[in-house]
């Protein structure tokens, strides 16, 4: 893994709060959400699993050109 392979430069990363700079949270999607349970009452819903700027995976790809 080189330095900059980290999820804050891979395509399939969205921060938390799309498009504010310097996020340091975000969702990985690299896959589709999976389902998640959540509150008092059962509720479904899809999520992306939450990951840190800095973190990897192995499955990381350069952001296109834009």
């Amino acid at each position: 893994m080189r330095d900059d392979e980290k999820c804050g430069d891979c395509r399939f990363w969205q921060p938390l709060g799309a498009g504010v700079a310097g996020a340091t949270t975000g969702e990985c999607r690299v896959r589709g959400p999976v389902v998640g349970v959540g509150g008092p009452a059962i509720l479904f819903a899809g999520i992306w699993p939450h990951t840190a700027r800095e973190d990897w995976c192995g499955e990381w790809k350069a952001k296109p050109c834009e």
